[in-house]
This record gives structure tokens, C-alpha cells and sequence, in this order.
């Protein structure tokens, strides 16, 4: 009304509408004053525009994704070059030693170095790729026929690569899959990746010389997986409980290192890629155990299906 009083007309006043219906509609409202047979009229044009203001609401939404993705995209690399560049430099810098070394026992140590940077390396890129696969929605399922002994293999090997990207020699982890079926159908990749970060962050929060980490596997009565991974570490705090599974959350390990915080997050999404779920108990000074429960899939039902 004050831009029809002091222009004497309004352009593209835009108007929303509230249909009975309780939707919104949006109209252009264009107005002026006008004579007409000798009378001052006011002359009102009500265009519907309903599809214009929706598709500019479509491009802003579409504008603020691009936007995130971005920004998500710059954290990311950050974080991956700063967790990149440590190992990388060990490595470099031990491979350079181990070609001067003067005794057996210095090459040795040297060798062991080398092979410590490579694990990490290795565990920092497998979860690199996972996460991408994540942001891209690349989380199909490729089922692959697994049996006990592969599972086992893997967990041992897990074991081993930490001790030797660690040097905690005194965290063991000890085993039991006899109730595990055997064979069955998952995707092994994604099984990997869950069974493998667990089993990592386990070693990583229990205390050198006395720490313990317990995997089990067994059928639950639901036609459920049941793989559990208990540790006797410091446990976590409840307010961290809730938000562990996001993504660049990570906790104090007590020794002043840290991972990309991507580990549980791949964890979470994997096990419902798999059709399953994480289940966390924990408390402040005492046991955590997470328990993942992904669906049994018999090795009799037709394999490598694409779901």
C-alpha cells in the first residue's frame, strides 16, 4: 500500500496465499492507479506463480547442498592431509635410515618402522575409500560366501597390524567363533570394515601391559549375527555415547593420538548398509562392548546377488 501511495503503482508484489486446503500458494501482485471512462480506478493484475517460487526454492536448496558439500569436502581433505602427512614422512624417513643401517638390529628397527607406516597408511585409505563410497551412496551389497577360518584370519590380522603400528605389546585380544554358522553370505568388504574398525578402536582406548579385547560371534534366536567386541578400557562418557557414531567425533586416547574420527561412522553405516545395526553399552571407567548385529544370510541361498 505505501509503494501504490508513492508510486502510484506496485510491480511483482509478491503474495502468498492459504488455500482451505492448508497449502500455500504464491501469486504476483502487480497495481496501479489508472483513469478510466473519467474515474480513477485502480487496475489489479493476480498472476499465479506458484511454479516460479517453487522452482527458486528448488535451486536455493540445491545452491545450500553444493555449498555443504564443499565445505564438507575441504574438512575432509584437511583432515586426511594432516593424517597423511605423519605416516607418510615415518616412512619416508625410515626408508632413508634403513639404507644406512650398520648393524642387523638397526635394520630391524628400521624395517619395522617401514612396515608400521604402511599398516596405518593401509587402515587410513581403506577407510578414506569407505567414507567416499558413503558420501556418493555407493552402499550396495555384493554377497560374498564367508566361513569361519576368513573371519578369524582377519581378526588375528587386525591384531597384528596394530601391535605393529602401535607397539603395544602388551593388549591382547582373545577370540571365539565356534558359534559362529559356517559358512554365510555377506558383503565382505563392508563386514570388513565394520569388524575391523571396531576391533581397532578397541585396541586403541585399553591400557598397555593389561589390556584385553574380547570378539565373539554367534546366531542370535532373530536369524541375527551377533559379532560383539569387548574391551576392559576407560570406557565413555555417556554425553560422548550419544554422538560417537558421527562423523570427525573422536575421543582422548590417552597417548595424545587420533584418527580421522571416521571409523565408527563407517561402523554405523555399513552395518545398516548390511541391514543391521550397532548397539553400544559402556560406562566411565569400566568395559565397553559394542555389538553388531547383521543379518544371517545362509551359504545355500544364491551368491554374489547384487541388492
Amino acid at each position: 500500500l505505501e509503494q501504490l501511495l508513492d508510486r502510484n503503482e506496485v510491480e511483482d508484489f509478491r503474495v502468498r496465499g492459504l488455500p482451505r486446503d492448508g497449502s500455500t500458494k504464491w501469486f504476483s501482485l502487480s497495481c496501479r492507479f489508472i483513469k478510466f471512462n473519467g474515474e480513477d480506478c485502480l487496475e489489479t493484475t493476480l498472476r499465479d506463480i506458484d511454479a516460479v517460487v517453487h522452482a527458486e526454492e528448488i535451486k536455493k536448496e540445491s545452491l545450500r547442498e553444493r555449498e555443504d558439500q564443499i565445505k564438507e569436502r575441504d574438512e575432509f581433505v584437511d583432515r586426511l592431509g594432516h593424517d597423511l602427512r605423519g605416516p607418510s614422512e615415518r616412512l619416508a624417513f625410515a626408508v632413508r635410515q634403513s639404507k644406512q643401517a650398520k648393524s642387523e638390529k638397526e635394520l630391524k628397527l628400521y624395517t619395522r618402522a617401514i612396515e608400521a607406516s604402511a599398516e596405518l597408511l593401509k587402515l587410513l585409505t581403506s577407510n578414506m575409500l569407505s567414507f567416499s563410497r558413503i558420501r556418493a551412496r555407493r552402499t550396495s551389497l555384493q554377497l560374498n560366501m564367508i566361513d569361519r577360518d576368513a573371519v578369524k584370519k582377519l581378526l588375528n590380522s587386525v591384531h597384528h597390524s596394530y601391535l605393529v603400528r602401535r607397539g603395544d605389546e602388551g593388549k591382547e585380544i582373545e577370540i571365539c567363533l565356534e558359534k559362529l554358522p559356517s559358512p554365510f553370505l555377506s558383503d565382505w568388504d563392508k563386514l570388513q570394515a565394520v569388524l575391523v574398525n571396531l576391533i581397532d578402536k578397541a585396541l586403541k582406548f585399553v591400557e598397555p601391559k593389561k589390556g584385553l579385547v574380547k570378539v565373539s560371534a554367534d546366531l542370535d534366536g532373530d536369524g541375527m549375527m551377533k559379532f560383539t567386541v569387548w574391551d576392559n578400557g576407560r570406557g565413555i562418557a555417556p554425553e560422548f555415547a550419544e554422538r560417537i557414531f558421527a562423523k570427525y567425533e573422536q575421543a582422548e586416547t590417552g597417548d595424545g593420538k587420533h584418527g580421522m574420527g571416521l571409523g565408527l561412522f563407517i561402523v554405523k553405516k555399513y552395518a545398516e548398509a548390511l541391514g543391521g545395526r550397532i548397539e553400544l553399552t559402556s560406562k566411565v571407567g569400566g568395559p565397553t562392548q559394542f555389538v553388531a548385529m547383521i543379518p544371517y544370510r545362509p551359504a545355500t541361498q544364491q551368491l554374489a546377488q547384487t541388492l
